[in-house]
């Protein structure tokens, strides 16, 4: 060694777990487990608490218990901050809740609630379909055309969207435009049978 001294450095924090696994494999895998279990039961907790707020929500709707349904539907605002499928889903479901309770009552919020939900899934045609009600409630219905002819947009022929814009023409006591878009939409049936 020439007499040099030596330079050794203390070892790590990950070091000395991977010593300690070494050395007790089996309260590691133990520990490891544990672990799991607690984070996996935690997880499930939060979803769970997620969904039954969401449930409670849309039965306190249901019954017309508003104010009971937009304190349930806001906790699932709340809660849900992770960005993961199933929470967006609920907390879209929320929104789309609120939107609906406010529709009658304060529709410019009623459309702030939907514009939310619709971020969430930008393809939801019930969504779409009401926020065109609520400009047709506000008197608006240019804006209220547009939001309706926007569910026609990805696919014209698709037969949930022709019923939602019939629906929309029907609210907008627009019948012979409904029944002359409907005669339109047979005429392309009878083309491609």
């Amino acid at each position: 060694l020439e007499s040099r001294p030596i330079k050794a450095k203390p070892i790590g924090p990950v070091g000395r777990v991977g010593k300690w696994i070494k050395r007790q494999p089996l309260l590691a895998g133990l520990t490891a487990f544990f672990i799991y279990v607690v984070l996996g039961f935690t997880i499930y907790c939060y979803t769970a608490t997620i969904k039954w707020d969401l449930e409670f929500g849309l039965s306190s709707q249901r019954m017309l218990r508003f104010g009971t349904a937009e304190t349930a539907y806001k906790e699932v605002l709340k809660w849900g901050i992770i960005p993961h499928p199933l929470i967006n889903e609920a907390r879209e479901q929320a929104l789309t809740g609120l939107g609906t309770m406010y529709s009658s009552v304060d529709p410019e919020q009623s459309l702030q609630y939907f514009k939310r939900a619709l971020a969430i899934n930008p393809k939801n045609k019930g969504t779409k379909l009401s926020i065109a009600h609520v400009y047709l409630k506000l008197n608006n219905h240019e804006e209220s055309s547009k939001w309706a002819k926007s569910i026609l947009t990805p696919d014209p022929n698709d037969v949930e969207a022709i019923h939602g814009y019939v629906t929309f023409l029907r609210w907008s006591h627009a019948l012979d435009q409904a029944l002359a878009f409907l005669a339109e939409k047979s005429k392309i049936v009878e083309i491609k049978s």
